[in-house]
């Protein structure tokens, strides 16, 4: 095949538009070759022809793709950790979440790639510590996705 023998892995997804085509392997990994228009399409810093498949940097868990003559965008897998909750017993005995926890398993059903550092800072404001642990847990099984797609003033604020 056209992949590079050295781990390029099955195809799993292809996409082509007029002028380039990227496919994504089984392992997670993005191939892209041909002509772009604009910088960042085909997914290598500063390249607007690339003759033969090249692996883009720092993309490992890709499950999908669509290209056009303008964009490549890319379909990321993502893991979800569990929510680790505290329930407190009313009156009756009946297992109650706070008002807090229950707003946590509602914002952690819409945490992201792109938004579980705004989140997680957020959490940590707050203190709920159920969504901090959410949201660290997250990012450590989402790491390479999330350092993809995230905002480097979020990242330092983050890690201060």
């Amino acid at each position: 095949g056209m992949l590079p023998e050295n781990g390029g892995g099955v195809v799993v997804a292809v996409s082509a538009s007029e002028s380039h085509t990227a496919v994504v392997t089984s392992d997670g990994h993005l191939y892209t070759w041909g002509a772009c228009h604009g910088n960042g399409i085909l997914g290598h810093k500063g390249v607007r022809w690339q003759p033969v498949p090249r692996r883009v940097e720092r993309v490992y868990r890709a499950v999908g793709v669509a290209a056009a003559k303008e964009h490549t965008a890319l379909l990321m897998g993502t893991s979800f950790p569990p929510l680790h909750l505290q329930k407190e017993s009313s009156d009756d005995g009946a297992q109650m979440l706070s008002l807090q926890d229950s707003a946590a398993v509602a914002i952690s059903r819409n945490v992201d790639l792109f938004n579980v550092i705004p989140v997680a800072l957020a959490a940590q404001r707050l203190n709920c510590r159920p969504l901090m642990g959410f949201c660290e847990e997250f990012v450590r099984k989402n790491l390479d996705g999330v350092l993809a797609v995230g905002n480097k003033n979020d990242f330092a604020t983050f890690l201060s």
